[in-house]
């Protein structure tokens, strides 16, 4: 979905929040466990990195990519609180 989005800024796209909800999602117990391990964590990293280079993003872009890297490699219960507090 990144790099998704960043083809469309690229190609000058229109973006804009919907109204109404369109998609619910259940968190179940393990929600947090399923989202992580090392290699999707390290893929978004680099896609992130990617997207901060194509569009000349600053370098408060990188240290939030690595916080999310971090985020993302963090057991399910630290990752539970993470969610809860910085969504």
């Amino acid at each position: 979905d990144t790099l998704l989005w960043m083809n469309g800024f690229k190609n000058g796209c229109h973006f804009a929040n919907l109204p109404d909800v369109t998609v619910r999602v259940r968190v179940g117990s393990d929600f947090f466990n399923r989202r992580g391990g090392w290699e999707k964590a390290w893929s978004d990293f680099t896609d992130r990195v990617k997207v901060i280079q194509t569009l000349g993003y600053n370098f408060h872009s990188y240290v939030y990519a690595a916080g999310i890297l971090l985020v993302n490699l963090s057991p399910g219960r630290i990752k539970r609180i993470m969610y809860q507090r910085l969504r």
